[in-house]
Protein backbone atom coordinates (compact mmCIF):
# COMPACT_ATOMS: atom_id res chain seq x y z
CA UNK A 1 0.00 0.00 0.00
CA UNK A 2 3.16 2.09 0.64
CA UNK A 3 4.19 1.86 -3.16
CA UNK A 4 0.42 2.86 -4.39
CA UNK A 5 0.60 6.26 -1.74
CA UNK A 6 3.93 6.79 -3.09
CA UNK A 7 2.56 7.13 -6.68
CA UNK A 8 -0.75 9.25 -5.44
CA UNK A 9 1.92 11.90 -4.07
CA UNK A 10 4.22 11.65 -6.89
CA UNK A 11 1.41 12.47 -9.48
CA UNK A 12 0.10 15.18 -7.48
CA UNK A 13 3.85 16.36 -7.83
CA UNK A 14 3.28 15.50 -11.66
CA UNK A 15 0.62 17.85 -11.62
CA UNK A 16 1.97 20.84 -10.31
CA UNK A 17 5.11 20.94 -12.30
CA UNK A 18 2.57 20.35 -15.49
CA UNK A 19 1.34 23.85 -14.24
CA UNK A 20 5.04 25.31 -14.66
CA UNK A 21 5.66 23.30 -18.34
CA UNK A 22 4.60 26.33 -20.64
CA UNK A 23 6.14 29.17 -18.51
CA UNK A 24 9.32 27.33 -18.44
CA UNK A 25 9.82 27.87 -21.85
CA UNK A 26 6.97 25.68 -23.61
CA UNK A 27 6.44 22.99 -25.16
CA UNK A 28 8.35 22.47 -28.79
CA UNK A 29 7.78 20.77 -31.76
CA UNK A 30 9.82 20.50 -35.03
CA UNK A 31 8.12 22.51 -37.68
CA UNK A 32 6.38 21.15 -40.72
CA UNK A 33 7.24 24.84 -42.81
CA UNK A 34 10.75 24.14 -43.04
CA UNK A 35 13.39 21.38 -42.13
CA UNK A 36 15.34 21.67 -38.30
CA UNK A 37 13.07 24.65 -37.27
CA UNK A 38 12.65 24.88 -34.06
CA UNK A 39 9.05 26.52 -32.57
CA UNK A 40 7.10 26.40 -29.68
CA UNK A 41 3.72 25.18 -30.04
CA UNK A 42 1.85 28.18 -28.48
CA UNK A 43 3.85 29.89 -31.45
CA UNK A 44 2.57 27.99 -34.38
CA UNK A 45 -0.51 29.39 -36.07
CA UNK A 46 -3.84 27.23 -36.37
CA UNK A 47 -3.97 24.35 -34.24
CA UNK A 48 -1.87 23.22 -31.12
CA UNK A 49 -1.77 26.53 -29.37
CA UNK A 50 -2.64 25.31 -25.92
CA UNK A 51 -1.63 22.07 -26.10
CA UNK A 52 0.19 22.73 -22.58
CA UNK A 53 -3.53 21.88 -21.64
CA UNK A 54 -3.79 18.77 -22.60
CA UNK A 55 -0.67 18.11 -20.62
CA UNK A 56 -2.75 19.32 -17.29
CA UNK A 57 -5.59 17.93 -17.95
CA UNK A 58 -3.79 14.40 -18.24
CA UNK A 59 -2.19 15.48 -14.87
CA UNK A 60 -5.23 16.22 -13.21
CA UNK A 61 -7.19 12.95 -14.82
CA UNK A 62 -4.60 10.94 -13.53
CA UNK A 63 -4.36 12.60 -9.92
CA UNK A 64 -8.20 12.32 -9.27
CA UNK A 65 -8.45 9.14 -10.37
CA UNK A 66 -5.77 7.33 -8.41
CA UNK A 67 -6.09 9.49 -4.50
CA UNK A 68 -10.15 8.60 -5.22
CA UNK A 69 -8.96 5.00 -6.12
CA UNK A 70 -6.20 4.77 -2.63
CA UNK A 71 -8.85 6.18 -0.41
CA UNK A 72 -11.36 3.82 -1.24
CA UNK A 73 -11.41 0.61 1.37
CA UNK A 74 -13.37 -2.24 -0.52
CA UNK A 75 -10.90 -2.28 -3.13
CA UNK A 76 -8.48 -4.61 -2.69
CA UNK A 77 -4.22 -3.62 -3.22
CA UNK A 78 -4.19 -6.05 -5.77
CA UNK A 79 -7.30 -4.46 -7.65
CA UNK A 80 -5.69 -1.15 -7.07
CA UNK A 81 -2.58 -2.00 -8.26
CA UNK A 82 -4.35 -3.00 -11.94
CA UNK A 83 -6.54 0.45 -11.51
CA UNK A 84 -3.45 2.68 -11.51
CA UNK A 85 -1.58 0.93 -13.65
CA UNK A 86 -5.09 1.57 -16.20
CA UNK A 87 -5.00 5.05 -15.01
CA UNK A 88 -1.43 5.81 -15.82
CA UNK A 89 -1.71 4.22 -19.24
CA UNK A 90 -5.16 6.19 -20.26
CA UNK A 91 -3.30 9.55 -18.94
CA UNK A 92 -0.35 8.30 -22.09
CA UNK A 93 -3.57 8.17 -24.29
CA UNK A 94 -4.58 11.79 -23.36
CA UNK A 95 -1.40 12.92 -23.81
CA UNK A 96 -1.39 11.36 -27.02
CA UNK A 97 -4.25 13.77 -28.04
CA UNK A 98 -2.27 16.99 -28.89
CA UNK A 99 -3.13 18.38 -32.18
CA UNK A 100 0.21 19.81 -33.48
CA UNK A 101 2.52 16.61 -33.47
CA UNK A 102 2.61 13.29 -31.30
CA UNK A 103 3.96 12.85 -28.00
CA UNK A 104 7.33 11.06 -28.71
CA UNK A 105 8.26 13.50 -31.09
CA UNK A 106 6.90 16.63 -28.95
CA UNK A 107 8.90 15.12 -25.85
CA UNK A 108 12.33 14.73 -28.12
CA UNK A 109 11.58 18.96 -29.30
CA UNK A 110 11.06 19.82 -25.82
CA UNK A 111 13.76 18.23 -23.89
CA UNK A 112 17.02 17.52 -26.19
CA UNK A 113 16.28 20.79 -28.99
CA UNK A 114 13.91 23.42 -26.25
CA UNK A 115 15.89 22.47 -23.20
CA UNK A 116 13.22 22.38 -21.25
CA UNK A 117 14.48 21.25 -17.67
CA UNK A 118 11.00 21.41 -16.35
CA UNK A 119 9.24 18.87 -18.72
CA UNK A 120 12.17 16.55 -18.02
CA UNK A 121 11.05 16.02 -14.15
CA UNK A 122 7.75 15.99 -15.39
CA UNK A 123 8.48 13.16 -17.67
CA UNK A 124 10.90 11.75 -15.02
CA UNK A 125 8.19 11.34 -12.76
CA UNK A 126 5.53 9.77 -14.93
CA UNK A 127 8.03 7.16 -16.08
CA UNK A 128 8.53 6.39 -12.18
CA UNK A 129 4.85 6.27 -11.74
CA UNK A 130 4.52 3.80 -14.16
CA UNK A 131 7.65 2.03 -13.27
CA UNK A 132 6.87 1.83 -9.92
CA UNK A 133 3.14 0.58 -10.59
CA UNK A 134 4.32 -1.98 -12.75
CA UNK A 135 6.67 -3.62 -10.51
CA UNK A 136 3.82 -3.85 -8.09
CA UNK A 137 1.68 -5.32 -10.35
CA UNK A 138 4.87 -7.83 -11.71
CA UNK A 139 4.75 -8.77 -7.83
CA UNK A 140 0.71 -9.55 -7.69
CA UNK A 141 1.54 -11.61 -10.46
CA UNK A 142 4.35 -13.64 -9.43
CA UNK A 143 2.74 -14.34 -6.11
CA UNK A 144 -0.52 -15.59 -8.08
CA UNK A 145 1.06 -17.70 -10.20
CA UNK A 146 3.11 -19.59 -7.13
CA UNK A 147 -0.32 -19.75 -5.43
CA UNK A 148 -1.59 -21.70 -8.60
CA UNK A 149 1.48 -24.43 -8.56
Amino acid sequence: MITLSVVTLFSFIFLIISLFINSSGGIYTNSYIATNDLYRISELQGSGGNDHIILILGSFFLFILMITTLFLRPIKEKAKSYLFLTYLIIALYIFNLMETSNFLEITYSTIFLGGNNIYLIWLLLYVLMFLATICKVTIFLKLSSKRKT
